[in-house]
């Protein structure tokens, strides 16, 4: 495999959450606002995460109990995650008519995006590699975006605020299945099967919320 240099690897690989926010953008005249506080909002989760796990000693968690490490891992970033979406939603984009709705999906895609710009290594990726990353990309922004619009539906909306604890769990959940690939109860490929259905389950999910408000 012959390896792309990083700029080339970088723009094969953004092209893809570009590409999913111009698309959404031409459909709904999304506002770029949400997306920049999504991008923003990801970035003051990183301090008090970091901070919560230096208190459990969670990387040598890694070593010592593998469980609590992802159980740990689920928690904290689950909370951090979603709860700062639930500040964003409660006291920033409140708005309750039909442009919160497209608000939240577009804060979720700036949440996501910026959460695997930081994640993802460009450095000797060939093509494939630059395809499989940018497809990451769409997945984490869909997983994202879907979570948004649970927290938002919560925050905004007072018929039923189970739906932030509901996105915590799901979250939890995304932040474990990692588990089973590392204790070998399936294969990489098995994997990333599991992880892409259970995002497309969150998003099927989110959407049938936003169906019964929008309905109301």
């Amino acid at each position: 495999m012959t390896a792309l240099s990083e700029p080339v690897s970088a723009l094969i690989t953004y092209s893809f959450p570009v590409a999913a926010w111009l698309i959404w953008k031409k459909k709904t005249n999304a506002s770029a606002l949400p997306l920049v506080i999504g991008l923003v909002a990801y970035t003051c989760v990183i301090l008090p995460r970091f901070m919560l796990r230096a208190l459990i000693s969670y990387n040598e968690l890694r070593q010592t109990n593998i469980f609590l490490y992802y159980f740990a891992r689920g928690i904290i970033s689950g909370g951090c995650e979603e709860g700062i979406r639930l500040a964003v939603f409660t006291f920033i984009l409140k708005s309750s008519d039909k442009s919160g709705w497209v608000n939240s999906i577009a804060y979720g895609l700036g949440h996501g995006a910026c959460e695997s710009l930081l994640v993802t290594d460009l450095a000797d990726c060939g093509l494939a590699d630059c395809v499989f990353n940018g497809l990451g990309f769409l997945e984490n922004m869909a997983f994202s975006a879907s979570m948004s619009v649970l927290v938002y539906a919560a925050a905004v909306h007072a018929r039923d605020k189970k739906l932030f604890f509901a996105a915590y769990a799901l979250h939890f959940c995304a932040d474990v299945i990692p588990l089973f690939y590392e204790l070998e109860g399936v294969s990489f490929v098995g994997y990333l099967l599991l992880d892409m259905l259970f995002s497309a389950g969150c998003c099927v999910f989110a959407f049938k919320v936003f169906r019964s408000f929008r309905d109301e």
